[in-house]
């Protein structure tokens, strides 16, 4: 959003990078881990058919080598997530959860996410340290500072087992969760989160 308000509206995700919109690095980085089986696309529905008319081009000048399906989104991010986890096949056991606003990631972290996923836990999430001194307000008055040794940024990509992931995502829906990514609405349904 904040990018946005420089370049006329447009999403960061679909601003040029190298020749294709950004994110294409995100097909790039992901498509090469020997893990992956396909990458799952959830566009805008106000403009979806310009943005499947897009991919379609970058797909046949260069093919990722896994199949690329795209998928309209949502109202909210965790419906758009919702309608991509629609799309995934029902073998599939662990899914990536990604936001392509954010494309510099490394095929390493992928590697550390899925190395993470273990019995014990149901998701993976990347997390760095905090630098700054964090505030807890309200009313515009500091209530009390937090101990930034006991917190992290988290960002994606975001590993799941599926069907833990699916089911989770019924359940927010039909309890109206509101959650600002996949591993908070693990967290709120009692499931184990790991971090690396």
């Amino acid at each position: 959003m904040r990018l946005a308000a420089s370049t006329g509206g447009k999403r960061k995700q679909f601003l040029p990078f190298c020749g294709a919109p950004m994110y294409w690095r995100s097909v790039q980085t992901l498509a090469p881990v020997p893990a992956l089986r396909g990458i799952v696309l959830v566009f805008p529905a106000q403009d979806f058919d310009v943005h499947v008319a897009d991919l379609e081009r970058l797909v046949h000048q260069n093919a990722p080598g896994v199949p690329v399906h795209a998928v309209r989104g949502g109202d909210r991010r965790q419906d758009s997530v919702r309608h991509g986890l629609a799309a995934v096949p029902g073998e599939c056991d662990q899914v990536l959860v990604h936001d392509s606003a954010r494309p510099f990631f490394s095929a390493c972290l992928v590697h550390a996410l899925c190395t993470a996923l273990t019995e014990s836990v149901q998701g993976v999430v990347p997390g760095s340290a905090l630098t700054d001194t964090i505030k807890e307000v309200e009313a515009d008055v500091v209530q009390r500072t937090l101990d930034r040794s006991r917190l992290i940024g988290v960002q994606t990509p975001q590993l799941f087992r599926t069907s833990v992931l699916r089911a989770t995502h019924d359940r927010a829906l039909a309890e109206d969760w509101q959650v600002t990514d996949d591993a908070s609405m693990l967290e709120l349904a009692g499931h184990v989160v790991g971090i690396v």
